[in-house]
């Protein structure tokens, strides 16, 4: 555990390959089942946050899957919890921002009594993702919950300032971020690193450039170069591709902010990060219509609009479609099939074993159990404000405008039902449609037992 500590500590010192081969050679040990279950738990976690910390995402997906079969070997419950957050992480850089959210919120149920501070990630990471979406109410309620459990919410919670127009809040946040940089757990980067002060200088910068403060962003722009200097990780670069570029545009630098952001477009793609390259797309769009080249600028933004669309990214799209009603295109101001589609959450039940049970009490007690069944499904689904899309055999297509209210919408305890046998009632697929979020506690993709 010493060997894979002090291998994080090298890699967030900036000595990387020096740092992952120490990392890689404990986690060997670790799920070769060489070590007891709570060091070699520890230690897989330490290698798959290094991994994570440096944007290698496939490293860290690889040693997760690892993880995730030594834990199934050894019978344990705790670990895999730190092992969904780190794919809802994954999921949530390529897109897939619903089933991230769905990764993250399992993660802080199964880590609450098993590592708290783990827990509270969890909750920030939920944040992160509903911020991307553009669920701004949704996004600092549960960034509020992390915070009240003594997680640092940065930057997150500055960026979410910036969204909802407190330019000044925003940049006042994420400069006390930098200046003191909280104390953090073992499960997350340590204070005043490189790969801790990354993600907040990105951050800096997008919102000094808002409220056109080129001085702030051009010494964040520096010591981000700097900084990444010292890892070799094509996220990393990324990162500082768009993060040059959008600066240099504000500078008044066009031709050369293409060429970065044409960099970072590609690194992005490469990544499989749609929402990074969708961004880095508008950014691009911008750079050529300052160098009089509008229709190449409108290829640019209708490309950064159709991956926002796709995406559920509901503040970047507004933006991309006013920028190209700026350029005169004629579509771009026009609401799309995004804006006519609603959030919904899809609940299919059914009886477990129904063939064997009506069986077993006979046609008549069992339409009379079905009867009472049907109603009380009925009045459960309108009691939480659901809809009956459809009744299939003994189960039924259901839908909700909230998550949270079809989880809720259960069926009654199994005293209440008029027979002595108790059957139940199980969901057996959920899901939710990506679609743009009407309120707080928008749905999310969900697996339940009712």
């Amino acid at each position: 555990m010493a060997q894979a500590e002090r291998g994080f500590a090298l890699v967030n010192r900036g000595h990387v390959d020096e740092g992952l081969a120490l990392v890689d050679e404990s986690s060997v040990a670790a799920v070769a089942g060489e070590l007891e279950p709570g060091t070699a738990g520890g230690i897989c976690c330490t290698t798959i946050g290094t991994c994570a910390s440096l944007g290698e995402w496939r490293r860290a997906a690889e040693w997760t899957e690892a993880q995730d079969r030594w834990c199934k070997r050894e019978g344990i419950n705790g670990f895999p919890g730190m092992c969904r957050l780190y794919r809802s992480e994954i999921k949530q850089l390529r897109g897939q921002w619903l089933e991230a959210e769905a990764e993250a919120r399992r993660a802080s149920i199964e880590l609450e009594n098993f590592i708290s501070a783990a827990a509270a990630l969890a909750l920030y990471r939920i944040g992160a993702i509903r911020l991307q979406r553009g669920d701004l109410e949704a996004a600092e309620e549960v960034l509020t919950q992390a915070h009240a459990r003594g997680t640092k919410t940065e930057p997150a919670f500055s960026l979410l300032c910036l969204a909802q127009g407190r330019t000044e809040v925003a940049a006042a946040s994420i400069r006390r971020a930098l200046e003191d940089p909280p104390r953090t757990t073992s499960w997350d980067a340590p204070p005043d690193t490189p790969l801790m002060r990354m993600p907040l200088l990105r951050a800096q910068i997008e919102i000094a450039l808002a409220a056109k403060d080129l001085a702030t962003a051009r010494a964040a722009v520096d010591e981000l170069e700097a900084l990444a200097g010292r890892f070799g990780s094509q996220a990393i670069g990324a990162g500082v591709a768009s993060a040059r570029g959008m600066f240099q545009l504000a500078s008044g630098g066009a031709p050369v902010a293409e060429v970065a952001l044409r960099t970072a477009v590609e690194a992005w793609t490469r990544l499989e990060a749609p929402h990074e390259a969708a961004r880095a797309w508008m950014g691009l769009a911008q750079a050529c219509a300052a160098n009089d080249n509008a229709d190449r600028a409108a290829v640019e933004l209708r490309a950064a609009a159709d991956t926002f669309e796709h995406l559920g990214a509901l503040i970047d799209l507004s933006r991309a479609r006013e920028l190209l009603a700026s350029l005169g295109d004629e579509g771009g101001g026009a609401p799309r099939h995004t804006d006519a589609r609603q959030l919904k959450a899809f609940v299919f039940t059914d009886i477990v074993d129904s063939t064997k049970l009506g069986e077993l009490l006979g046609d008549e007690a069992w339409g009379k159990l079905m009867r009472w069944h049907d109603q009380a499904v009925r009045s459960a689904v309108a009691e939480h404000g659901g809809e009956e899309l459809k009744k299939i055999g003994d189960g039924f297509f259901l839908a909700f405008d909230d998550t949270d209210r079809a989880i809720e919408a259960r069926s009654p305890s199994s005293a209440a039902w008029p027979s002595n046998v108790t059957p139940r009632v199980s969901p057996r697929q959920s899901g939710s449609a990506s679609t743009p979020p009407r309120r707080r506690g928008s749905p999310r993709t969900i697996r339940a037992r009712a």
